[in-house]
């Protein structure tokens, strides 16, 4: 009877231990992280078509939710689903007069990424992250400033029909976190996407979108 009543004591005090653990555990001791993610990105498009070149880069904005599910502390597979806003400018010169294009459009990805992340140092830990961001364009908008009386202005009209629906990147970046205490930690880095793939319908001309963000996020 003494050694039953032990070994429930002991079983209740392992319970409790655990569930104190569950509730308190770090950062570090989940196996699924999930936080929010804020992204300002400098875009631009690659552009491949006759008398059309480059003609500047466009600001925008990357918001959504990040996951993370851990196989080892210093390695996870990164997932999430971002809104983002990217673009660029391009010129085309229609014999002495140029055609000024700013190209506005609008994805929804789920970045796949492997997170490698160092033990802590100096109450840092840095990492890098590896993948592809495929996403599908959801909006599309075209402004012209044009020269020619043959072309006329125009002020964010929708040519979405002009792009394909799915898109695809190259996934590279690096940054830090920081722990708050618990599971709070914030983190900071850049990643570069590089877009492989042609998402213009048009069969003479190609079009690809790169961007560079800085990745302000917080898990919880």
């Amino acid at each position: 009877m003494k050694k039953l009543v032990l070994s429930a004591m002991l079983i209740g005090a392992l319970s409790t231990n655990l569930s104190a653990q569950e509730i308190t555990g770090s950062y570090d001791d989940q196996t699924f992280n999930f936080g929010l993610k804020a992204t300002p990105t400098i875009s631009w498009l690659r552009v491949d078509a006759d008398g059309i070149s480059n003609d500047g880069i466009r600001i925008g904005f990357t918001y959504g939710l990040v996951t993370e599910f851990k196989f080892s502390s210093n390695y996870a597979f990164a997932t999430g689903i971002d809104v983002s806003y990217r673009g660029g400018k391009f010129k085309y010169s229609l014999g002495n007069d140029d055609v000024s294009f700013t190209q506005k459009l609008q994805f929804l990805d789920v970045p796949v990424a492997l997170k490698l992340r160092t033990n802590e140092i100096g109450y840092m830990k840095y990492y890098g992250t590896f993948g592809f961001l495929p996403g599908v364009i959801i909006k599309a908008t075209e402004s012209i400033d044009s020269e020619s009386p043959f072309v006329e202005d125009r002020s964010n009209r929708s040519n979405q029909s002009d792009f394909t629906v799915f898109n695809i990147g190259l996934l590279v970046g690096a940054g830090a976190e920081y722990n708050l205490g618990g599971k709070t930690s914030i983190t900071a880095g850049i990643t570069y996407n590089n877009g492989i793939i042609d998402i213009l319908k048009e069969k003479d001309a190609q079009m690809n979108t790169d961007c560079i963000s800085l990745n302000l996020g917080v898990f919880f």
